[in-house]
């Protein structure tokens, strides 16, 4: 299975590198997995996909299960929704791409017939972390209305500690009147979708308690309609600093799940 075009890399306050993340090409839009009412195989099956936002990992292969989820997936790529046998305790592997008799990281998880999961690849070689997300189906199926987005982030920087995130009009500076979007903000965490406005927007990143950016994306347009995932990511061997990356995620599949 082939990765979605690669997304160009989210930067911190030295934007010149980063902001073309956000202002470059996005990772387009992934085909939803058909799904079956009846019929078919008796084995029951949920879907997985992955998310590759482990920094300076090489491209990487990832099984769950008996199923194949990515194939030479780059860095800040993501791949659709994959069916998988149900089970309890299955292994998730990593493989540097191509090298796929010892992998990189093993871990293991349940998968629950029906169920649908986001397979998270966070921080660097060093810490490579997985998270296994159980999407909502009810809740996140639902395209958002006209003239809204839905927005969730994901803090995927093992460096950059507990953050507080911005997120307001281009061109706002902090202040000690400004009230962070999300405070305190931990490695490993994942927000629920937000619906918001559609438009332009900054997203500014702080330490913890600090209003001095550490991570600027100085204007971002969220597409009305559209899912987006923003992942805070640690910093590339040619970008020495943290910085987002930012995904437009399929919808989730509902119903019964069909398998391959």
């Amino acid at each position: 299975m082939g990765a979605s075009p690669p997304l160009k890399e989210f930067n911190v306050k030295r934007f010149r590198s980063m902001a073309d993340i956000f202002t470059g090409a996005l990772l387009l839009s992934l085909t939803p997995l058909a799904l079956s009412g009846c019929g078919g195989s008796s084995i029951p099956y949920g879907a997985a996909r992955v998310i590759h936002a482990s920094s300076q990992a090489p491209n990487v292969d990832v099984t769950f299960g008996h199923a194949i989820l990515a194939e030479g997936l780059p860095f800040g790529n993501a791949v659709g929704y994959v069916p998988v046998a149900a089970g309890t305790g299955m292994p998730l592997n990593i493989y540097a791409a191509g090298q796929d008799g010892i992998p990189v990281l093993t871990a293991n998880s349940d998968l629950a017939a029906n169920a649908v999961v986001s397979v998270f690849a966070l921080g660097q070689v060093s810490n490579l972390t997985p998270v296994v997300y159980a999407e909502d189906g009810i809740v996140d199926a639902a395209a958002p209305s006209s003239g809204s987005v839905k927005l969730r982030v994901v803090h995927g920087s093992y460096v950059a500690g507990p953050v507080d995130v911005y997120v307001t009009a281009p061109g706002t500076t902090l202040s000690a009147s400004s009230v962070p979007t999300l405070s305190n903000f931990t490695f490993r965490a994942i927000t629920k979708y937000l619906t918001i406005p559609a438009g332009a927007y900054e997203v500014q990143v702080t330490a913890h308690g600090s209003l001095t950016p550490a991570i600027t994306v100085p204007s971002v347009t969220l597409t009305s309609g559209q899912l987006y995932t923003a992942i805070a990511v640690d910093p590339t061997t040619t970008n020495p600093a943290p910085g987002i990356v930012l995904i437009n995620d399929p919808p989730v599949p509902t119903g019964t799940i069909a398998g391959p």
